[in-house]
């Protein structure tokens, strides 16, 4: 292991002449601009030591006290892949020593797996989540090379409008904001400040791999489009700004189509996730249902599925046969639909539980074996819940023969036609817990109350259940 990190200290050019307009303001007053509405904000840097994170805390430590920042702090990720990466972390601690920034080393563990970039970059996004103070400010050095690298990928990657639109300036993270303030700054700038400066860098040597597809890209791909259209970086990271508007514009109407088509559940066996009406999802055209289709999928942290995927959920899901009960895995979710509605699901093993005696006049909610979730009542209801403890049983427990009567409703039926009856879900049937005192039936949670047990409304006990999925 080497005992000093490696340091690049490039001979460039003494003034700040990147390119364009930029040639008329000080990388100073820029960013000194960029940072004025966080003014007051705890403010951490994602501080790799390399020369994007190093001229990033500088400019915060020279700005510290003029722009009102009262809390800084530095937060290292080490990887754990090179060589050096002891000695970069130790690198970063002298240089916040030395320029009083409190610095925090947060070592995660990846798996050598073939995706090792995109792995880091989850990592390191997971600690930057967790570690960001509550309404603080995480600051990150990119910049507009990165920026046109980005868009370049992304369009050689295939991906969609949201892909190309780049790295947002600003954007929320955890329980605070994202800003990268130097992102219309081009490297050659930011390389100058550092010369200016006398800033010592690390220099990660895989930077240089370009068995990465990233790296592969910038050292090789990008020079040669540069050689033969000079200052593709400023226009890339211009476009990434126009297709950003472009999908503003989008996003506007995709929300008022979301008032109406994306609607609350109907009940709480549903779930806590909104659902999608698919009547009024068919009445808008095809390109208008994906936005919206994702914009439901986005606003419950579903990650985005590919243009394939999107498709098979309108084709075998959406628009298959009425009688069918479709279902697609999704990541961590399963989309199903039922009863006109498209519902989405967290994957996960629940289990019918076995049968047990609730004293609920003891235990006012109790956490249920098996099908999860919880089982509870409350005051003011319009169920007269017995003295002594009751059975809580499931579906597979109960004799098919069996036929109850319902408040408020006419007749005798067996447990699977007025499951029918109350639309409740396919998936829900076979793990919501029915109450009852010996052999008779008390309620099912949240559906219903056999007339053998109700009252008026307000006179008795509320029984509910929130089921975890």
């Amino acid at each position: 292991m080497a005992d000093q990190p490696s340091v690049k200290q490039k001979h460039l050019k003494k003034s700040f002449i990147p390119s364009g307009d930029e040639r008329f303001f000080a990388l100073k007053d820029h960013f000194s601009e960029q940072i004025k509405t966080i003014a007051g904000q705890p403010v951490v840097v994602a501080f790799s030591g390399g020369v994007d994170s190093t001229v990033l805390l500088h400019l915060l430590v020279s700005l510290r006290q003029e722009e009102g920042i009262e809390t800084l702090s530095a937060l290292h990720i080490h990887h754990g892949l090179s060589d050096n990466a002891d000695s970069w972390a130790q690198h970063c601690r002298s240089l916040c020593d030395r320029w009083q920034v409190p610095l925090e080393v947060v070592r995660v563990t990846l798996e050598q797996s073939s995706d090792i970039e995109q792995q880091a970059r989850d990592a390191r996004y997971a600690v930057f989540e967790e570690c960001l103070p509550k309404g603080g400010c995480l600051l990150m050095g990119h910049h507009q090379d990165d920026q046109a690298e980005t868009v370049l990928f992304r369009l050689l990657r295939g991906s969609g409008l949201d892909g190309v639109a780049g790295m947002p300036a600003l954007r929320e993270l955890g329980d605070g904001v994202l800003l990268r303030p130097l992102l219309n700054v081009s490297r050659q700038a930011i390389e100058n400040y550092a010369e200016n400066h006398a800033l010592v860098f690390i220099e990660d040597e895989s930077n240089q791999d370009q068995r990465f597809r990233r790296n592969f890209l910038r050292h090789n791909l990008m020079p040669q489009i540069e050689a033969v259209w000079p200052g593709v970086a400023s226009r890339l990271a211009q476009f990434s700004e126009d297709v950003s508007d472009a999908n503003q514009l989008i996003l506007e109407q995709t929300e008022k189509y979301a008032q109406v088509i994306i609607q609350a559940p109907p009940s709480c066996l549903w779930g806590n996730r909104t659902i999608v009406d698919l009547e009024s999802l068919k009445q808008i055209d095809a390109a208008a249902a994906r936005k919206v289709v994702r914009y439901w999928l986005a606003s419950h942290q579903v990650k985005m599925p590919d243009r394939a995927r999107l498709r098979c959920i309108f084709s075998d899901l959406i628009d298959a046969a009425q009688d069918a009960e479709p279902v697609i895995d999704i990541n961590r979710f399963q989309l199903r639909r039922f009863s006109g509605k498209l519902v989405l699901l967290r994957q996960q093993a629940i289990t019918q539980g076995k049968e047990f005696e609730w004293y609920w006049d003891r235990d006012r909610a109790i956490e249920l074996p098996g099908s999860g979730g919880c089982l509870s009542f409350g005051e003011e209801g319009s169920i007269l819940l017995p003295d002594g403890p009751l059975r809580v049983v499931f579906r597979s427990q109960i004799p098919t023969s069996l036929k109850v009567a319902v408040s408020g409703r006419k007749g005798r039926k067996s447990i699977k036609r007025w499951l029918q009856d109350y639309r409740v879900p396919p998936w829900v049937r076979d793990i919501v817990p029915f109450v009852f005192q010996g052999d008779e039936l008390v309620a099912l949670p949240g559906v219903f109350v056999t007339k053998s047990y109700a009252c008026e409304p307000g006179l008795g006990k509320n029984l509910s259940w929130e089921p975890d999925f």
